[in-house]
């Protein structure tokens, strides 16, 4: 109709509208400390060192407690012959003299003071020391470390021992006389003393320091690899 007012005439028309559908909002996570640890990357450790050095370590344990024990008994008895074969020298300064002036009675008093049944002990326990020390070092001559705790060194200490008292006794009880019996106890002992120096030069000089070099440097190349993948997995370059 002309003169009437619509709403849709007009310049602002009055329209009823839908307001927007809300947004759906996010729900807000939390990461607890766990979450986050699993989030990180994850730095598998290295595996354990492995080195000839450790395996004689942990070997030390499998060793048994008889072969210990025998290691000491057997260096234990070795200078108690070093120490008794002294004793049997003669205490007569001028037995020489005695011997070839008294006829003999004088021959009787010597082969008397030298003591000769001691002198048997004393080379019996030498022999089965020796013996014992051999067949534990057959056994166990791979493991450095119980080569030089249990047997080298102990027995270089006994031997040194048992040729400065064979010494002494030469020049203090007998005068500077090197009777037959003297001259073998200083060999032995000598003898005893040079092979031990030489197994030490073997097993701790070119052997275990050699090993313990090895396994130096096996654990720096270790500690630089793990190093480098906790570097990796933080994210640094």
């Amino acid at each position: 109709m002309p003169g009437s007012f619509s709403r849709s005439d007009s310049p602002h028309p009055f329209r009823l509208q839908r307001p927007p559908p809300p947004r759906a909002r996010r729900p807000k996570t939390t990461t607890t400390d766990e979450e986050a640890t699993q989030e990180e990357p994850s730095i598998t450790p290295n595996p354990p060192l492995q080195t000839r050095y450790i395996d004689m370590l942990l070997q030390l344990d499998t060793i048994p407690k008889l072969h210990n024990i025998l290691a000491g008994a057997f260096s234990w008895l070795l200078l108690a012959g070093y120490l008794v074969l002294p004793g049997t020298f003669t205490s007569i300064r001028n037995s020489r003299t005695l011997s070839e002036g008294a006829g003999k009675a004088g021959k009787v008093v010597v082969k008397t003071a030298q003591n000769l049944p001691l002198l048997w002990l004393a080379g019996f326990g030498c022999g089965i020391a020796s013996v014992g020390i051999l067949f534990l070092c057959r056994i166990w001559y791979s493991n450095y470390k119980w080569m030089l705790d249990r047997i080298i060194w102990p027995s270089l200490t006994n031997s040194a021992i048992g040729f400065l008292t064979t010494i002494i006794n030469i020049y203090t009880a007998r005068g500077g006389h090197w009777s037959v019996t003297a001259i073998v106890t200083a060999a032995v002992t000598g003898g005893y003393t040079t092979i031990m120096l030489v197994l030490l030069l073997v097993f701790d000089i070119w052997g275990m320091r050699k090993i313990m070099k090895e396994h130096d440097d096996e654990k720096e190349r270790a500690e630089q690899e793990e190093a480098r993948r906790v570097s990796r997995g933080r994210g640094e370059v």
